[in-house]
């Protein structure tokens, strides 16, 4: 049976997976070029106690490394801005949108 379909005891409900839905969409990586970074890796190391970013983001770009250090690979960023708008008691998010023809394809719009 298809999860995603109605049944008599779920009449209307609709399970959705995001993974599956964000693995429909596409990204095309401007090679030395990321549109996002962190300025200052200190700060989000010793200075940010919550590491925000490492949950908030929906396409999960942010990581908290064993040491304490935040990585970030911006390949399959959905563009949201949620980290910059985040991290605005340090201002520690440097992001721009991709240039023309990089960055997310939405299959879906």
């Amino acid at each position: 049976m298809n999860p995603n379909t109605s049944t008599p005891a779920n009449p209307g409900y609709i399970t959705v997976n995001v993974e599956e839905k964000l693995f429909q969409n596409r990204y095309k990586v401007d090679a030395g070029r990321p549109h996002i970074r962190i300025k200052d890796a200190d700060i989000c190391t010793h200075a940010c106690a919550s590491k925000s970013c490492t949950f908030v983001c929906p396409a999960s770009c942010y990581k908290t490394e064993g040491n304490g250090t935040v990585t970030l690979i911006t390949d399959g960023c959905l563009e949201c801005g949620s980290c910059r708008i985040l991290c605005s008691e340090f201002s520690n998010v440097d992001w721009e949108y991709p240039r023309g023809g990089h960055g997310i394809l939405f299959k879906f719009g």
